[in-house]
């Protein structure tokens, strides 16, 4: 398991393209984790690189419901924004 939380700026890139070097193919990912643009990054490093295609990838995602905020409302204010 790759632990990217609470990692330092830059070392999630790496250890994504690390990750998928090895045969990762499933990206667990929290927007909590602030670490979005470094993984993004790092996958699309590695389909550029013809390492492995996007439909090989299963990257999931979870949605805080922290302070109050309404789990529904969050996952549609996701969802616009993508």
């Amino acid at each position: 398991m790759l632990f990217q939380f609470q990692s330092k700026p830059g070392e999630v890139t790496q250890a994504v393209k690390d990750a998928i070097d090895v045969g990762y193919r499933h990206i667990d990912c929290a927007h909590v984790y602030g670490n979005e643009p470094e993984v993004g990054a790092a996958i699309k490093a590695k389909i550029e690189e013809n390492v492995v295609k996007r439909e090989d990838l299963f990257i999931t995602s979870k949605v805080s419901c922290f302070e109050g905020i309404r789990v529904d409302v969050s996952v549609e204010k996701v969802i616009q924004a993508c």
